[in-house]
């Protein structure tokens, strides 16, 4: 019954013989089933998996974050290891999104390539705006309402949509359940819509326990201590016990957590393994040390 999730790709490298780079991929393993949530930003993470010890074949499911290149760069590499697979996401995941400062000094950060192109290598999509079951134990929020005011504004993001160029409301942003018996893990790709919400949205789809333990990236890198504070706040009013943060989580937002959220914090990078057991005690195997973890993005 337990969980675990193993780091394949990360912006800090957790321990020697991996490739860190902007980017965020995890393995999921449970109940004797596998699943990737994200895929890093190019095929690194297939020579991470392997300098781990581990084969991405065989598994039951992909699940795209959301559209951003530095999730979903390596789909096509995984697809021609594994083959015809699952793949879940939120319809809006082939939006072109940009960053940049304002329009006209922009660069695409959408998907690399076609959805065609990667059907024809294998992928099964499993598009849906609502909480998709992945396997026995794991569903994907779909759409997260930004009911609570975000940490955040989303600046240098923007997405194309009906040919007109706005600032990214981040409608394909989900995030990943697990059940256990006695606890839910919510793992984040960047948590672009708020952790707040995304919280509150996983207690709308999972009102059996609390979201005790979170695990990805949260997106703080441009957050006041203040924003970052309140956040904290909130993240242990909802039941977070735990949070293990990465990727785009920046630097100072992981000190500011690690000092003043009332559970525990411990960052994590690539080739970190976290093991959730049914009661939610977490055990960590090659944290990051705090100063290290995460930056923009």
């Amino acid at each position: 019954d337990a969980l675990q999730v193993t780091i394949l790709k990360d912006n800090t490298a957790a321990r020697p013989g991996v490739a860190p780079g902007h980017g965020l991929a995890m393995l999921v393993e449970i109940g004797g089933r596998r699943v990737l949530f994200d895929t890093g930003p190019d095929d690194s993470l297939v020579a991470n998996a392997q300098a781990l010890g581990l084969s991405l074949y065989p598994l039951e499911a992909i699940v795209l974050s959301h559209g951003h290149v530095d999730h979903t760069g390596g789909l096509a590499a995984v697809l021609d290891i594994v083959g015809p697979v699952k793949v879940v996401a939120h319809p809006d995941v082939f939006d072109r999104t940009f960053a940049g400062p304002e329009p006209g000094e922009l660069r695409e950060i959408g998907l690399p390539l076609t959805r065609a192109q990667y059907e024809a290598r294998g992928a099964r999509f499993a598009l849906s705006a609502l909480p998709t079951p992945v396997i026995p134990g794991l569903l994907s929020t779909g759409r997260v309402p930004p009911v609570h005011a975000e940490p955040q504004l989303r600046t240098g993001l923007w997405r194309s949509r009906a040919g007109e160029l706005r600032a990214d409301d981040a409608r394909d942003d989900c995030s990943l359940v697990a059940q256990l018996p006695g606890c839910t893990v919510v793992l984040t790709g960047c948590a672009h819509p708020g952790l707040t919400n995304v919280l509150c949205k996983v207690k709308t789809i999972a009102p059996e326990q609390p979201p005790c333990v979170v695990v990805g990236g949260l997106h703080l890198g441009a957050s006041s201590d203040e924003q970052v504070t309140q956040l904290a706040r909130e993240a242990a009013e909802l039941g977070v016990c735990i949070m293990l943060p990465c990727h785009c989580t920046g630097a100072r937002a992981t000190e500011v957590l690690t000092e003043r959220f009332a559970g525990r914090v411990v960052p994590v990078g690539t080739g970190s393994v976290i093991r959730v057991h049914e009661d939610g005690e977490t055990e960590v195997r090659y944290p990051v040390e705090v100063g290290r973890a995460g930056d923009h993005g």
